[in-house]
Parts: structure tokens; C-alpha cells; sequence
């Protein structure tokens, strides 16, 4: 069994973890707009100022509400999951979820140029399979990061 500030610290560590995997998955999906804006400076000041502005409001609510967070123990598996509040949780993930619809419509203004452009010139309503696939996959994972799976089950906490 671990004791309590060892216990505690893991928790934290999990949670900041999980954060960090979070900001560098963004990371990339930052340099995927950044490609399908043509490199436009403008566009990475813009998102690496809403990145920081969603880092810090993000770490600062975290501080907070891990000081408010206690755990549950599974006897089972010896696994801790934090038990924090539905609206604690709900704030706490609120300026990654303000980030990501930014991210997705950086991603959607490019693909309706290029949507536009191409029915311009063909006369038919044609998306090239890149765009294509980079569309479809920033709106799979615009989802997925805005409404995760709950991993929280009755049996376990």
C-alpha cells in the first residue's frame, strides 16, 4: 500500500502528465494549421499566443483544483483515480476545449478555400485525398479531445 503524500504525489504527477500529453499532441496539430496556412506567420503568432493563454489558464485552474481533489483507491488493480468535481471538471478542461475549436477552425477555413478554389477551376465540387484526409482527421480529433470517453465506472470508485 503507498502512503498518503506519496500517494498524493503520484496523483499529481498524474494529472500534470496527463496535461503535458495533452499540450504536446496539440503541438503537433499546430504544425499541421501551420502547414495548411502556407507557413503564414500571422497564424502561428496567433496560435502560439492562444497555446500560452490556454497553458497558464489551464495550469493555474489545475493548482487550484488538485488542492481540492482527494482519491479513490481500488483494492482490485491498487490504482488511485482523483475524485474532483463534475463542475471542477468541467472548468478545469475549458480552456483546452476554447483551444481546440480554435484549432479546428483554423483547419476548416483552409480546406473551404481549397474547396472553392477547385470548383472554381473544374467546376466540380472536388477535394484533393490530403486535404481530405487532414479535414476529416482534425474533425475526428477535434471530438475526441472536446468529449473523451468517460473512464470513470461505477465498479471501480
Amino acid at each position: 500500500m503507498i502512503d498518503g503524500e506519496i500517494g498524493a504525489w503520484l496523483l499529481d504527477c498524474q494529472v500534470w502528465l496527463t496535461f503535458v500529453a495533452l499540450w504536446a499532441i496539440q503541438g503537433i496539430m499546430q504544425v499541421r494549421v501551420y502547414a495548411m496556412w502556407n507557413q503564414s506567420r500571422n497564424v502561428l503568432l496567433f496560435m502560439v499566443l492562444c497555446f500560452f493563454i490556454e497553458l497558464v489558464s489551464t495550469s493555474i485552474s489545475l493548482g487550484y483544483r488538485m488542492n481540492d481533489a482527494t482519491s479513490t483507491s481500488n483494492a482490485v488493480d491498487h490504482t488511485c483515480s482523483p475524485n474532483i468535481e463534475e463542475t471542477n471538471f468541467v472548468i478545469l478542461f475549458l480552456p483546452t476545449l476554447v483551444f481546440e475549436f480554435i484549432l479546428l477552425l483554423l483547419v476548416l477555413r483552409p480546406v473551404q478555400r481549397h474547396v472553392l478554389a477547385s470548383h472554381e477551376i473544374t467546376k466540380e465540387w472536388q477535394v484533393t485525398p490530403l486535404v481530405k484526409i487532414l479535414a476529416i482527421y482534425s474533425v475526428v480529433y477535434f471530438f475526441a479531445s472536446a468529449f473523451p470517453p468517460d473512464r470513470r465506472t461505477e465498479e471501480c470508485c
